[in-house]
């Protein structure tokens, strides 16, 4: 029978039928976009890695149907994908068991091209890994996966194992894998970054408790001495260094200044410069003689197992002899500024080998007289090695030109030094530790 159109009811039956097609894909495709906007709710609602992981790897399972599914991510440092999430009945004995090297398996081809792939039939396949497989008992037929790029960096693949109601996956399950995992990509990296941001505040955090700690330990005022006058200033070029100074009252007249640098900078230095600190109170407590004094601390440091030396200048001020005895051990020369003309005089003579180098090296001092009006100026190599953008460094004759040319009390004085110093980088960042200790006899 023929309608006025000239269809005949089989026609219409026929075009019926695409028409409910068409609905029932139209219905499939707007349910699959609900549930990716509900995936995208939940896997947005953490910041926990661990626990996104998770849930990523659970409603992978469910969205696709199927039996199993992996998660892999991207090792930067070694270029290799680590399974870190795999669900299933075997899916504990997978995690990060794994390493695929670049081009490894389909999930290393997939990760190597950054395209997806359907893979109908494994076993057909030559880039299938049979190792998981082989060691968890788990049979792979078919599989789809596909790259987690975030932000143009693909961060890992994704991949779901053998369909639950039919025998492989298609090109409409690949659409939706895609966008699934486009979402899981994102809020992987999200979450990274969140963890990264995190350890960082926790190491400043920890780095700022440390700073605390070693600038509580450092002097803030000289013990009382007649005649004696002190300015100091200490800047670790990062959070903590490896710097140190201390100002002993050793008797009625006499007093003990200590300035040294640990090799090094950040955390090891500065535990090793506590370390020489203590050892330096120590023997200085029990010895006379700075010689005595810098031979004890050089025998601790016999069983320095980081291989790491200390370079010391040890002196001690006697303002009923007016004299000044030091040891040099391979420290920056200390500098006399000498009376009201401000004579500079480079203490350049007994200079021993840094502490921690020849634990059974004798080391010698030197005396010399001093005279009112005398300041003595110590400091680090931070100091003179400083450089301007050129590569030049500060130097020890610019170093000796201003102490020359600024009339000012210690205090005053190291500041002058670092106003200095800081001028000539012209903005670099500090390039070491900055330690300056000014001593005047009035």
């Amino acid at each position: 029978m023929k309608k006025d159109d000239g269809r005949t009811s089989a026609d219409l039956c026929r075009e019926i039928e695409l028409m409910r097609r068409e609905i029932s894909g139209m219905k499939g495709k707007i349910d699959d976009l609900a549930r990716l906007i509900e995936v995208s709710q939940v896997i947005s609602s953490t910041l926990h890695l661990d626990n996104l992981l998770n849930t990523i790897m659970e409603i992978a399972k469910d969205v696709m149907h199927a039996e199993a599914s992996s998660l892999m991510l991207l090792d930067e440092k070694t270029n290799e994908l680590v399974f870190k999430i795999a669900l299933g009945e075997k899916g504990s004995e997978v995690k990060d068991k794994f390493r695929l090297k670049p081009g490894e398996g389909i999930a290393g081809w997939v990760l190597q091209h950054n395209e997806p792939a359907i893979v109908e039939n494994v076993e057909k396949d030559p880039r299938h890994f049979r190792q998981v497989d082989a060691e968890t008992g788990f049979k792979t037929r078919s599989l789809i996966c596909v790259p987690l790029t975030a932000k143009e960096k693909t961060v890992g693949v994704i991949e779901a194992m053998n369909p639950v109601n039919k025998p492989s996956f298609d090109k409409s399950d690949l659409e939706i894998f895609a966008a699934f995992a486009s979402q899981a990509a994102v809020a992987i990296e999200n979450a990274r970054l969140h963890k990264s941001m995190l350890e960082k505040q926790k190491v400043e955090q920890e780095l700022s408790i440390a700073r605390s700690i070693q600038q509580s330990i450092l002097p803030k005022r000289i013990p009382h001495l007649d005649r004696v006058s002190f300015g100091a200033i200490n800047e670790p070029a990062q959070s903590i260094g490896g710097d140190l100074y201390d100002i002993f009252r050793l008797s009625e007249n006499r007093l003990g200044v200590t300035v040294g640098d640990v090799a090094g900078k950040g955390i090891p230095a500065a535990l090793f410069m506590m370390k020489g600190m203590a050892d330096l109170r120590f023997h200085i407590s029990r010895h006379t003689t700075c010689s005595d004094v810098l031979n004890n601390v050089n025998k601790t440091l016999e069983n320095n197992m980081l291989g790491v030396f200390i370079t010391l200048l040890y002196c001690v001020i006697d303002t009923g002899e007016m004299s000044l005895e030091y040891v040099n051990a391979g420290h920056c020369e200390p500098v006399i500024i000498r009376g009201s003309a401000r004579d500079i005089i480079v203490l350049e003579e007994a200079r021993n080998l840094p502490l921690g180098v020849m634990p059974e090296r004798e080391y010698c001092h030197d005396t010399l007289s001093i005279e009112p009006g005398d300041t003595i100026f110590m400091y680090t190599d931070g100091v003179i090695e400083a450089r301007d953008p050129s590569g030049e460094e500060f130097s020890v004759e610019r170093l000796c030109r201003i102490l020359h040319e600024t009339d000012k009390y210690p205090e005053g004085l190291v500041d002058t030094v670092k106003k200095a110093v800081d001028e000539f980088g012209k903005g670099l960042p500090q390039h070491d530790d900055f330690t300056a200790v000014a001593l005047r006899i009035d």
